[in-house]
């Protein structure tokens, strides 16, 4: 049974869905400029993944030349969907290291990223500090400002602060080491409030307020992340089933659609009866907080 948490008055209330998900919600394609999708790939499995088409209206395809640094199709790698598979190589950065380049798309009024993965890696190194360490949305550009993906096993994204001259982290509590999918979405404001959150598995699990700068904002890779403008280290080991970036920061329905239209894709288990009721009490909390 699928149920979606809303706040009506004082009361957060579950509600069961009588359609499916996969046909109450779909993502919206406003201000979309990437969005991967495994269905899109028609390969056999092992099969080198040298360009992953984007179905976004900007036409701004994955790809990878170098057949040392290709990714490989997986049919079935998520909970029995497909995905693509990158490695690692234990972070040893030795230039084989798999990841995908995009024409690099900047942010002047903030972003959204969503990302399926699953991984098992735990590491916690990092070739560049304002990285995650597996990256699943990065960049390599020399003024990059941001990076989103998995580090320690936790979901991280990091964001730089212009006022304090360095990078700030959002870390999920709950490791997502665990070989089974996830879903985690990072929003970034540039005007007004400048604020920066992170959800894992539908649920807001990081937030705060930076001094942020558009310019330098964007990214330019699917799986890796900054090194010094020459190369791209800090890459995904795992797999990554689809990504989604805006550029702009959806509304709060606008979220809750891709989340539940990837729940649905990857028939992924959505939290626990106890886990909406404590969103209902946390939601119930901010509200009264902002009264006083």
């Amino acid at each position: 049974m699928k149920f979606k948490l809303t706040l009506v008055g004082t009361l957060a209330v579950a509600t069961l869905l009588t359609t499916s998900p996969s046909q109450a919600y779909t993502p919206t394609t406003n201000n979309l400029v990437l969005w991967l999708k495994t269905d899109t790939l028609s390969l056999s499995n092992g099969d080198p993944v040298s360009l992953w088409p984007d179905s976004s209206p900007a036409g701004n395809n994955a790809t990878q030349s170098d057949t040392d640094r290709q990714g490989t199709f997986a049919v079935s790698a998520i909970n029995g969907e497909p995905a693509v598979q990158f490695s690692d190589d234990n972070h040893q950065h030795d230039g084989d290291d798999d990841f995908l380049g995009v024409t690099r798309t900047t942010f002047p009024s903030g972003f959204t990223y969503v990302a399926v993965f699953s991984t098992l890696n735990t590491t916690t190194l990092k070739a560049y500090g304002g990285n995650a360490g597996n990256t699943i949305i990065g960049d390599h550009h020399p003024a990059v400002r941001n990076s989103f993906g998995v580090t320690g096993g936790k979901a991280e994204f990091n964001v730089y602060d212009e006022s304090t001259a360095s990078f700030h982290s959002l870390q999920s509590a709950a490791s997502v080491a665990d070989g089974k999918g996830h879903i985690t979405i990072g929003t970034l404001a540039t005007t007004g409030p400048q604020n920066m959150n992170l959800y894992l598995d539908g649920l807001l699990v990081g937030s705060g307020t930076r001094t942020v700068l558009p310019a330098g904002l964007g990214f330019d890779r699917i799986s890796g992340g900054y090194r010094d403008g020459t190369d791209t280290l800090d890459t995904f080991d795992g797999f990554i089933g689809e990504v989604l970036v805006y550029d702009r920061v959806l509304s709060a329905t606008e979220r809750q659609d891709a989340y539940e239209y990837l729940l649905a894709t990857y028939a992924l288990p959505e939290p626990s009866s106890a886990l909406l009721l404590v969103a209902g009490a946390v939601m119930l909390w901010r509200r009264d907080r902002k009264k006083e």
